[in-house]
């Protein structure tokens, strides 16, 4: 399943923080945009970690996740050069 994680984070550290772990999990397309592919308990794992942000998220801030179905990646209409995230061929384990 294809996810989308959007944020917007004023705090320097916190929004730090935050990238890096989605770094960990997914590629950043835009500057606050990152695409997942996961399975479904992966991405209630990312979810588990994301809430933790909660306490750290000032008025006006947030984090916005999004599953996008299959139906609906192939109707994405992607405007620059950032192509849509597909899985790798391989996984280096």
């Amino acid at each position: 399943m294809l996810t989308i994680v959007v944020y917007q984070i004023k705090k320097d550290k916190t929004r730090t923080k935050l990238r890096n772990l989605l770094l960990n999990h997914g590629y950043c397309v835009l500057n606050s945009v990152f695409e997942f592919r996961l399975t479904k308990q992966q991405q209630q794992q990312l979810i588990k970690k994301l809430n933790e942000f909660e306490e750290l998220i000032e008025q006006g801030d947030g984090i916005r996740i999004y599953g996008v179905c299959s139906s609906c990646i192939k109707k994405a209409i992607i405007i620059g050069k950032n192509p849509l995230t597909i899985d790798p061929l391989f996984y280096i384990v």
